[in-house]
């Protein structure tokens, strides 16, 4: 992860370099030069339509959640991310019983080394992949 170093009020402060951003489309496919839809799930998460994974979105967050979604979507619905959310944050969830869909504001993902390392935490449960 890149570092910037800033100065306020004769602080240094170091800031991490946002390189990725959620715009819509599968953070996991977009690592192998995809750009796959993420679709309303039944259980209200945005579900990867190719891998299964499943976010949140809690502006100016998206978190990528830790188990991946059943491929049961919204029938009534054609609502993709992609029309819908542009320039989000991406975090790891957070991990507190009762918080497992909420974004994880102190572990945000800066670019593909640290989404890579993420994702592989994530339980494979029902994939439609094996291992990136």
């Amino acid at each position: 992860m890149q570092t910037l170093i800033s100065v306020n009020k004769n602080k240094l402060t170091a800031m991490a370099q946002i390189e990725i951003y959620f715009d819509g489309y599968c953070p996991e496919s977009l690592l192998k030069g995809k750009q796959v839809e993420m679709k309303l799930n039944k259980d209200d998460f945005w579900e990867s339509l190719e891998t299964g994974l499943q976010m949140t979105v809690f502006p100016p967050y998206a978190a990528i959640l830790r188990w991946r979604g059943r491929g049961k979507f919204r029938e009534s619905s054609n609502e993709i991310a992609s029309d819908e959310l542009v320039g989000l944050v991406l975090t790891a969830a957070a991990t507190e019983t009762g918080m497992e869909i909420f974004p994880d504001k102190d572990k945000i993902i800066c670019n593909n080394v640290d989404l890579e390392r993420y994702l592989s935490e994530i339980d494979p449960g029902n994939s439609k992949v094996s291992s990136l």
